[in-house]
């Protein structure tokens, strides 16, 4: 939670809102405006650009890992619930050309409406196809009822150009 804000800018001295207010707050209260925070950080970048630099490729660094670590857990995760590892997965991505089974839209790991799942059936546990989340979602929704999904399908044909 942000600390209440008091008071002036400590540099122009132009009233403080939680509109203009830089996001670093002293524990006085008392902070920069927007606008003074980005000068004394482009001013200290043009004196010394190096520590900025820095602390930008350690960003990437742990942002890079993070990556990493993710993917290793997703496919932890997969290989523990549907028994299927990473290797057998991408084959499986790549046989499908990266489309969704269901919606023929390509499934781009990094569009996150169009994450690759592993879909499998409830009551036998066994796998079907790659789709995507979206689609994971509808069928998931629908209950996996087929009832369900024909009724919508009859609603859609029903109201369409309406």
């Amino acid at each position: 939670m942000r600390t209440k804000i008091k008071g002036l800018c400590g540099h122009c001295r132009t009233k403080l809102t939680e509109q203009n207010c830089a996001p670093v707050i002293f524990q006085s209260g008392y902070g920069f405006c927007r606008d003074c925070r980005n000068e004394s950080s482009r001013l200290r970048y043009r004196r010394d650009p190096e520590p900025q630099k820095s602390r930008s490729s350690r960003w990437l660094a742990i942002k890079d890992n993070r990556n990493s670590r993710t993917k290793s857990v997703v496919a932890w995760r997969r290989k523990k619930d549907f028994g299927i590892t990473q290797e057998q997965f991408d084959a499986k991505f790549k046989a499908q050309n990266g489309l969704c089974a269901i919606c023929k839209q390509p499934m781009l790991g990094q569009a996150r409406t169009k994450v690759p799942c592993q879909d499998h059936d409830h009551k036998s546990g066994k796998l079907r196809d790659l789709i995507c989340i979206s689609c994971n979602l509808l069928l998931g929704h629908s209950y996996e009822n087929k009832e369900i999904l024909a009724n919508a399908v009859l609603y859609l044909e029903k109201h369409v150009g309406i």
